[in-house]
């Protein structure tokens, strides 16, 4: 009886590790220096209304005149008898809107610049008041009794003197909102007459406190992959007042930025949070100058799963400013990275001498192989067979020099001949999971071999 020289099997477990976290830089580009908010004038603006709203002694004429930016054209009142007033002109209209004066602005002061003279002396100012609704006047009469016999430009108030009227934004953008004029003969004589060319005002207010700018997201940049599970976020904004920062990451599960996995809120709990160089009255009170880059790394009990695609997106916070938080906007996604690691136990098979044509098998021979997923995702196997090097080669029916070399996973209910290329040995394989498989040998009817054969089987894994 030929017997043919003994073959022994050794498997390779093929090892896919995938390591290293991105490198992020130290000292990234920091945005300009801020400009810190302060006090803002508007342009000047000229009445784009006059009306008489009160009659007296003497009503003004050609009233139109006091519109706009004209000097060469008056509206006049002939003024008469001792202890007489002119009607109220009313100048209004002045357009300012919410693009000169932001929404919410504290109005600081006002300046008034009426052109106006009289023939003589006998008359003078007695009313010079702002108005909210167009007819009243509200806050102090600027009035000084002053007289001028020469076309000049008188200013009353100034950019810090809010007339004690308590303006608002929304006061002085309205269409009704301006001067209301009245002038006094305080003598006897012929009546005098009195001219207002042209009324001009200007503001000075101070904006609201804005909220942040919206943040950079400078890592992990969007599409990064091999992330750390406990990854690094850089993020970096100002402030256009110049408030101290704090900022905010949001982990998310989906493209669209809407199904949360993780917030770390540095105003909440400031543990993973680095490189602070200020202090905030509120939370955070360990906190970032406008303009340095935040820094967040999320903890290992938080630790995110290998190997999953994740969003996120940066939001900032002026704590002791406006308390608000202005997201970035951007949904940037990362991968963390997955280790694909197996071992094979106890890897080596030695099936001993089989008869031309015959069989053996792990089972007989009580040697079962164990895959262990040493990883830390869920993974695939494959398998591959391989001729000897004499040759011996693979095939689906035993001949000369051709072998069989199966393998089962359900202790040899079905045996599936190998090839030299992949197969699917078994799927969704946890971390730290197994799988048991047995393998069995065919020997070749007849053999041109006389030397010991040997052949590795590779168990090859890859991530589900």
């Amino acid at each position: 009886m030929k017997y043919l020289t003994p073959a022994i099997a050794t498997l390779v477990a093929l090892l896919w590790i995938f390591s290293g976290w991105p490198q992020l830089s130290s000292n990234p580009d920091i945005p300009p220096q801020p400009q810190v908010a302060s006090a803002d004038t508007t342009s000047t603006y000229y009445t784009g209304t006059a009306t008489e709203v009160v009659t007296n002694k003497c009503s003004w004429e050609n009233i139109g005149n006091a519109t706009g930016d004209t000097t060469d054209t008056a509206t006049t009142c002939d003024l008469g008898g001792n202890g007489s007033f002119t009607s109220v002109l009313s100048a209004t209209n002045f357009g300012f809107t919410s693009t000169d004066i932001p929404a919410d602005s504290t109005i600081d002061g006002v300046t008034v610049e009426v052109e106006w003279l009289t023939q003589d002396t006998s008359v003078s100012d007695d009313t010079v008041q702002l108005t909210t609704d167009g007819s009243n006047g509200v806050g102090d009469n600027k009035a000084g009794n002053l007289s001028q016999t020469t076309k000049t430009i008188q200013t009353y108030g100034g950019s810090a003197d809010g007339w004690g009227a308590g303006l608002t934004q929304a006061d002085v953008t309205s269409a009704n909102f301006g001067v209301i004029l009245r002038y006094i003969k305080d003598t006897g004589g012929p009546p005098q007459l009195v001219s207002v060319y042209r009324v001009r005002v200007t503001v000075e207010y101070t904006p609201p406190n804005q909220p942040p700018n919206a943040p950079s997201q400078d890592a992990p940049t969007d599409g990064a992959t091999d992330v750390s599970k406990t990854p690094n976020f850089l993020m970096t904004t100002t402030d256009p007042d110049g408030d101290n920062l704090g900022y905010k990451t949001t982990i998310y599960s989906d493209s669209g930025c809407s199904t949360v996995v993780q917030t770390h809120d540095q105003s909440v709990d400031s543990t993973g949070w680095a490189g602070t160089d200020a202090t905030c009255t509120n939370s955070p009170t360990s906190c970032y100058t406008s303009g340095t880059q935040g820094d967040f790394t999320v903890q290992s009990g938080d630790a995110l799963t290998a190997g999953t695609q994740y969003w996120w997106e940066a939001s900032a916070l002026d704590p002791d400013g406006s308390g608000t938080f202005t997201d970035s906007g951007l949904c940037y996604s990362f991968t963390t990275a997955a280790t694909i690691s197996i071992t094979v136990s106890d890897g080596s098979i030695d099936y001993g001498g089989v008869q031309a044509g015959n069989t053996n098998d792990t089972i007989s021979l009580g040697d079962t192989q164990t895959v262990t997923n040493t990883g830390d995702v869920t993974i695939d196997l494959n398998i591959v067979g391989q001729d000897t090097a004499c040759p011996w080669t693979l095939a689906a029916t035993a001949g000369t020099d051709q072998y069989v070399h199966e393998f089962s996973t359900d202790s040899g209910g079905v045996w599936t001949a190998l090839t030299t290329t992949n197969q699917t040995l078994a799927t969704g394989i946890a971390a730290a999971g197994t799988q048991d498989f047995d393998l069995q040998l065919t020997s070749p009817t007849d053999s041109s071999c006389d030397t010991e054969q040997s052949v590795d089987v590779t168990v090859q894994a890859v991530q589900q």
